[in-house]
């Protein structure tokens, strides 16, 4: 019973957030009705009834009466000034807080993709957000589907990552499952291109070339508690050439600059990842939050690494002001 009662209550939140975006986008944004439906993804008469209940709730007045269109706001300044096709900013200060708050947003801009009655491939990293966001999807039979991991989820050593997103996401859709069974960063060159000869590899890469949208994290490479290390994807002495490299940020493994320039170390021709650049322009979700990530999501952005960010309210601040 608790279970159904949570589900409806994040429904409520749920149908609550997108009555006010639906209202903000066009007392504020000026959006005509069509323009909202294509962004949101809904039908015309939807939006008519989401701005319509916005009124009736008393949520229309000269603003939005709500802390999210300060959210908006950020969200449409990030989506200028780094050229992002889509932006969502969620509100939040405590750590738990945050990552619900994105993985619940991320959750719904994951959702209209499956579902696609028409087949389609996702395509996922792995780590902690994702994992929060893939949790909050309700079960929903897609057998249709096609998920693929673009990156690795094992040390070298052996040992699985904790976060293995499509392999939970599988369990929810009943979709096809591609797994990538290697280490992030192989012992060797050698290693490394003996395992993307085989098939199931190229079989990883050619599904990469078709997907409809690739959510990724952003990791951090300062500070405390980097994913990296902490699941033993690389070395403290790796860590330390990073640095001296200039690295801010991760995606999939690659690591990158303050300018979102991918970083040729010791390490490029030991990472198994799908290159980003293998994905089809325009389709990459980044999520993630929290004054760790400030940098590397900077970084990110600036390199248009990723055409969508889920973030959250002071992450998106702090990388305005950069």
């Amino acid at each position: 019973m608790k279970d159904v009662l949570d589900a409806s209550t994040d429904w409520q939140q749920q149908r609550r957030q997108l009555t006010i975006r639906a209202a903000w986008l066009y007392y504020i944004g000026c959006n005509t009705q069509d323009q909202i439906a294509t962004r949101l993804k809904l039908s015309r008469p939807a939006v008519q009834r989401l701005v319509a209940q916005a009124v009736e709730e008393g949520l229309v007045k000269f603003r939005i009466d709500h802390p999210l269109a300060d959210c908006l706001e950020l969200a449409g300044a990030l989506a200028e000034r780094f050229g992002l096709t889509y932006a969502e900013v969620v509100p939040g200060s405590a750590k738990a807080e945050i990552m619900n708050g994105i993985a619940i947003a991320a959750a719904n801009r994951l959702e209209p993709h499956l579902a696609s009655r028409d087949p389609i491939v996702l395509a996922f990293a792995i780590g902690r957000t994702l994992y929060a966001t893939v949790s909050q999807i309700q079960r929903i039979e897609r057998p249709q589907h096609t998920l693929i991991s673009i990156v690795g989820n094992i040390s070298r050593d052996g040992r699985a990552g904790p976060y293995d997103v499509i392999m939970r996401l599988a369990e929810r859709t009943c979709a096809a499952c591609y797994p990538m069974l290697a280490p992030v960063v192989t012992q060797t060159a050698d290693e490394c291109r003996v395992l993307q000869s085989q098939p199931a590899f190229q079989t990883i890469h050619r599904l990469a070339s078709e997907a409809r949208a690739a959510f990724v994290g952003i990791g951090h490479l300062h500070g405390d508690d980097i994913p990296q290390l902490a699941d033993g994807f690389i070395t403290k002495d790796e860590l330390k050439m990073l640095h001296k490299h200039q690295a801010v940020g991760e995606i999939c493994g690659w690591f990158y600059d303050a300018d979102g320039k991918i970083l040729e170390t010791a390490l490029t021709g030991r990472q198994s990842a799908v290159p980003l650049s293998a994905l089809p322009p325009g389709v990459i979700t980044a999520v993630g939050g929290g004054p760790h990530k400030v940098q590397a999501i900077a970084g990110a952005l600036r390199g248009r690494l990723v055409s969508e960010l889920v973030t959250d309210e002071a992450t998106a601040r702090a990388v305005l002001k950069l």
